[in-house]
Protein backbone atom coordinates (compact mmCIF):
# COMPACT_ATOMS: atom_id res chain seq x y z
CA UNK A 1 0.00 0.00 0.00
CA UNK A 2 1.15 3.49 -0.85
CA UNK A 3 1.10 6.34 1.69
CA UNK A 4 2.13 9.93 1.09
CA UNK A 5 3.75 11.69 4.04
CA UNK A 6 3.51 15.47 3.80
CA UNK A 7 5.38 17.48 6.40
CA UNK A 8 8.75 18.51 7.67
CA UNK A 9 11.69 16.29 6.79
CA UNK A 10 12.36 15.42 10.44
CA UNK A 11 8.70 14.64 11.16
CA UNK A 12 8.31 12.46 8.09
CA UNK A 13 11.55 10.60 8.76
CA UNK A 14 10.39 9.81 12.31
CA UNK A 15 7.03 8.50 11.08
CA UNK A 16 8.77 6.47 8.38
CA UNK A 17 10.26 4.26 11.12
CA UNK A 18 6.72 3.12 12.05
CA UNK A 19 5.64 2.29 8.49
CA UNK A 20 8.09 -0.35 7.29
CA UNK A 21 5.42 -2.38 5.49
CA UNK A 22 4.21 0.49 3.30
CA UNK A 23 5.46 2.17 0.14
CA UNK A 24 6.15 5.73 1.30
CA UNK A 25 6.55 8.95 -0.63
CA UNK A 26 7.67 12.02 1.31
CA UNK A 27 6.91 15.58 0.26
CA UNK A 28 7.84 18.71 2.15
CA UNK A 29 6.30 21.38 -0.10
CA UNK A 30 2.83 21.88 -1.52
CA UNK A 31 4.44 22.30 -4.96
CA UNK A 32 5.51 18.63 -4.70
CA UNK A 33 2.37 17.26 -3.08
CA UNK A 34 -0.21 18.42 -5.62
CA UNK A 35 1.48 16.96 -8.73
CA UNK A 36 2.12 13.69 -6.85
CA UNK A 37 -1.59 13.40 -6.00
CA UNK A 38 -2.65 14.16 -9.53
CA UNK A 39 -0.20 11.62 -10.98
CA UNK A 40 -1.16 8.65 -8.80
CA UNK A 41 -3.71 8.58 -5.99
CA UNK A 42 -2.20 6.84 -2.94
CA UNK A 43 -4.06 4.68 -0.41
CA UNK A 44 -3.79 7.45 2.21
CA UNK A 45 -2.08 10.73 3.04
CA UNK A 46 -0.56 11.57 6.41
CA UNK A 47 -0.22 15.32 6.98
CA UNK A 48 2.49 16.19 9.54
CA UNK A 49 2.40 19.98 9.45
CA UNK A 50 2.12 22.66 12.08
CA UNK A 51 -0.54 25.34 12.29
CA UNK A 52 -2.47 26.45 9.20
CA UNK A 53 0.03 24.75 6.85
CA UNK A 54 -1.45 21.41 7.90
CA UNK A 55 -4.98 22.60 7.22
CA UNK A 56 -3.95 23.85 3.78
CA UNK A 57 -2.46 20.42 3.07
CA UNK A 58 -5.70 18.70 4.05
CA UNK A 59 -7.74 21.10 1.92
CA UNK A 60 -5.50 20.45 -1.11
CA UNK A 61 -5.74 16.68 -0.72
CA UNK A 62 -9.52 16.70 -0.26
CA UNK A 63 -9.97 19.01 -3.24
CA UNK A 64 -8.05 16.64 -5.52
CA UNK A 65 -9.33 13.36 -4.04
CA UNK A 66 -12.31 13.90 -1.68
CA UNK A 67 -12.62 10.21 -0.74
CA UNK A 68 -8.92 9.73 0.01
CA UNK A 69 -8.26 8.86 3.68
CA UNK A 70 -6.29 11.57 5.46
CA UNK A 71 -4.60 11.45 8.87
CA UNK A 72 -3.66 14.91 10.15
CA UNK A 73 -1.07 15.49 12.86
CA UNK A 74 -0.82 19.06 14.13
CA UNK A 75 0.92 20.92 16.93
CA UNK A 76 -2.33 22.83 17.65
CA UNK A 77 -5.30 20.85 19.04
CA UNK A 78 -7.55 23.81 18.18
CA UNK A 79 -7.54 22.52 14.58
CA UNK A 80 -9.54 19.43 15.64
CA UNK A 81 -12.90 21.02 14.63
CA UNK A 82 -11.41 21.84 11.22
CA UNK A 83 -10.26 18.23 10.86
CA UNK A 84 -13.84 17.12 11.50
CA UNK A 85 -15.25 19.70 9.07
CA UNK A 86 -12.78 18.57 6.37
CA UNK A 87 -13.71 14.90 6.88
CA UNK A 88 -10.29 13.67 7.91
CA UNK A 89 -10.25 10.11 9.15
CA UNK A 90 -7.86 10.86 12.00
CA UNK A 91 -6.55 13.90 13.89
CA UNK A 92 -3.88 13.87 16.60
CA UNK A 93 -1.33 16.18 18.13
CA UNK A 94 2.32 16.15 17.22
CA UNK A 95 4.66 14.50 17.83
CA UNK A 96 3.47 11.33 16.15
CA UNK A 97 4.35 8.09 17.91
CA UNK A 98 3.79 4.39 17.24
CA UNK A 99 0.40 4.30 18.98
CA UNK A 100 -0.92 7.32 17.06
CA UNK A 101 0.35 5.94 13.75
CA UNK A 102 -1.32 2.59 14.44
CA UNK A 103 -4.59 4.38 15.26
CA UNK A 104 -4.30 6.44 12.07
CA UNK A 105 -3.66 3.33 9.95
CA UNK A 106 -6.70 1.67 11.46
CA UNK A 107 -8.97 4.69 10.89
CA UNK A 108 -7.71 4.96 7.31
CA UNK A 109 -8.59 1.28 6.83
CA UNK A 110 -4.99 0.27 6.10
CA UNK A 111 -4.71 -2.40 8.83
Amino acid sequence: MRIILYGTTAGCEKVRTYLDDFELHIYTHMEQLIPALIETIPDAVFILMENAAGMEGVIAVKKIAPELPVAWFSNDRDFAPQAYRLHTEYFASLPANREKITDALSRCRLL
